[in-house]
């Protein structure tokens, strides 16, 4: 739980909340935030697994009537139907960081922008452009149709009880542009190209992907110029995207 007056303050400066926001709140822990957000926004669901704090969010809801409380894991939740435009904010619980973001990505791509508290080096790894040690699968994924910046950097004395981590305060902003659909298959795909991404991407494909699939793709890039030795982690997030497509015949 985040307890620090401060930081909680510098939070909801770089939300810069409007009237007609309507938020999405992941683990709202004893209310801290709800409260500003119900006082200063449209609407807003607020998510949270603990049965006694959520029973605290019950009890919010009898003040603010533009409060909607769930008691509830938030990776159970049903995203899909929900109107387009909500702002995403969470203090969310470092041991399940990717799932709750591929959970945003793949089931509610209408956001208007993503802020959440991570573990610091989570947060780096999300932000990093290719060519980077701390280029993954995550940022990747998030960078196909998004960019990420590193807010401000959070100690672990500004929480209880502390963690044994740094933390990070990051913004998600969707790029402008044709939205690139996210689903299982390309998921699948990012996965394996990054399973070995310090390889050669000639010899990572084989590992991952068969040696038919290794030679489209390796053909594919050198006509577009890139060298026959370039890695996984080497790649823009839209070239892998076109590789996706290729492979699994979309294109």
């Amino acid at each position: 739980i985040l307890i620090n007056k401060k930081t909680i303050s510098r939070i909801i400066r770089n939300l810069k909340i409007e009237k007609t926001d309507r938020f999405i709140e992941i683990g709202s822990g004893t209310g801290n935030i709800t409260r500003f957000l119900c006082r200063n926004a449209e609407f807003v669901i607020a998510s949270e697994l603990d049965y006694k704090k959520g029973i605290k969010m019950l009890r919010l809801n009898e003040i603010y009537n533009n409060l909607q409380p769930i008691i509830g894991d938030f990776l159970r939740l049903r995203l899909n139907g929900l109107e387009g435009g909500y702002r995403i904010f969470g203090n969310i619980p470092y041991s399940i960081t990717s799932p709750i973001i591929i959970k945003i990505l793949t089931e509610y791509p209408d956001y208007k922008d993503i802020h959440l508290t991570i573990q610091k080096d989570i947060a780096q790894r999300i932000a990093s452009p290719p060519s980077n040690k701390t280029y993954s699968f995550l940022s990747a994924l998030v960078g196909l149709n998004n960019h990420t910046n590193i807010l401000f950097h959070i100690p672990p004395s500004c929480f209880r009880p502390k963690p044994e981590v740094q933390s990070s305060f990051i913004r998600i902003t969707r790029r402008e542009g044709e939205w690139r659909k996210i689903d299982q298959g390309f998921i699948n795909f990012v996965q394996s190209i990054f399973r070995y991404k310090r390889k050669m991407l000639r010899n990572s494909l084989r590992l991952s992907l068969g040696e038919q699939n290794a030679g489209v793709v390796v053909r594919y890039l050198l006509e577009k110029g890139y060298s026959e030795k370039i890695r996984a982690e080497d790649l823009e997030p839209d070239i892998i995207y076109e590789l996706f497509r290729l492979v699994s015949g979309t294109v």
